[in-house]
């Protein structure tokens, strides 16, 4: 055998004998590579009234201010969410709830939820009627993270096991009404529930997560997903009762049924805190975009994404190496080289 078939042939055996190429990254790593940043910022934008919304800015989410009505309009279409309709201190009021369907129906779901009214009660002068309040932090980075999770997790080409439930509160302001009545509403418990409120302050890339200790293996899991990631925030799990409790968010109802539930937010919170000072220079976008990555991976992680089914291409190894044809071709050339030799 001439020296040029024995190089061939040890080629290929040693290409025979290699290990496998590495494999697609797992849903919950490609999917928050999907989430977009710039995404996340005009919904920041359009929330607080940096951007016009339909012709002019938002000047406040409060319940009981005019603008309320546009802001929930757009949220229902931008999210492909529908209304659960509830009253609070008189005046109407709508969860706006997005469902991604999965392929297990009876398994319980995963929930990410955010509010979008907003107040700034600690300005002196405030009347919720006709001031503003931006609410920038205080909750429209939530409501930017959830808006950017139902355009990710609902153009998934893969399936998920579990149904993931988006959920848009209002009245939190008005002591966590429109969360009080969607657990009431509930029909069977969900799995757990990722509340984010609020999450553009940025006190040093460190997202705050409260826990209760019937469900601290929540807390883990979402430290978990965080390391599968490439992220400059750290995940800081605290126990509530370290710091005298923490049932001021809409993560408490789900507690109060004795369901799982975390608030990530950001602490500790900034000066202004429900003021009319709350605007977009004080969010850290950069870190409302790793908070809506991780909020997206975690709960493809929970939901049990799974990769859609790519076609395996004509002529290819199973380990995606060497088309066949090429192989096929080298150890016709090596039987030739023997005849003629």
């Amino acid at each position: 055998m001439s020296v040029g078939v024995s190089v061939g042939v040890t080629w290929l055996v040693g290409l025979a004998a290699a290990d496998p190429l590495p494999g697609p990254d797992p849903p919950a790593v490609t999917l928050a590579a999907r989430v977009y940043r710039a995404r996340v910022q005009d919904t920041l934008e359009l929330l607080t009234g940096e951007q016009d919304l339909d012709g002019s800015p938002i000047a406040s989410r409060n319940i009981h201010h005019a603008d309320i009505a546009r802001v929930e309009a757009w949220l229902q279409a931008s999210m492909g969410a529908k209304r659960q309709e509830f009253r609070a201190e008189r005046t109407d009021c709508a969860n706006l709830i997005r469902v991604i369907e999965g392929t297990e129906p009876d398994l319980e779901p995963v929930l990410i939820g955010a509010h979008y009214d907003s107040t700034a009660e600690l300005t002196e002068g405030y009347d919720p009627k006709t001031s503003d309040a931006p609410g920038a932090d205080d909750n429209a980075s939530g409501v930017a993270v959830l808006v950017e999770a139902a355009n990710v997790l609902g153009g998934w080409e893969g399936t998920f096991r579990r149904s993931i439930h988006l959920v848009a509160f209002s009245a939190e302001e008005q002591g966590l009404k429109g969360s009080i009545h969607y657990v009431d509403e509930l029909t069977r418990p969900v799995h757990m529930a990722l509340i984010l409120d609020p999450v553009g302050h940025n006190p040093g890339d460190w997202l705050f997560v409260a826990f209760d200790a019937r469900w601290e293996d929540a807390a883990r899991e979402l430290e978990a997903t965080a390391e599968q990631l490439v992220l400059r925030l750290e995940v800081g799990p605290v126990d509530h009762e370290t710091f005298g409790g923490d049932e001021r968010s809409d993560h408490a109802p789900f507690w109060w049924a004795e369901m799982p539930a975390l608030h990530a937010g950001s602490f500790p919170l900034p000066p202004a805190y429900h003021t009319e000072d709350d605007t977009l220079d004080g969010v850290d976008v950069d870190f409302v975009h790793e908070v809506a990555q991780l909020s997206v991976a975690h709960a493809a992680n929970l939901a049990g994404a799974t990769a859609p089914v790519v076609e395996e291409e004509p002529g290819l190894c199973a380990t995606g190496a060497l088309p066949t044809v090429g192989l096929g071709i080298l150890l016709s050339l090596v039987v030739l080289r023997r005849r003629s030799g």
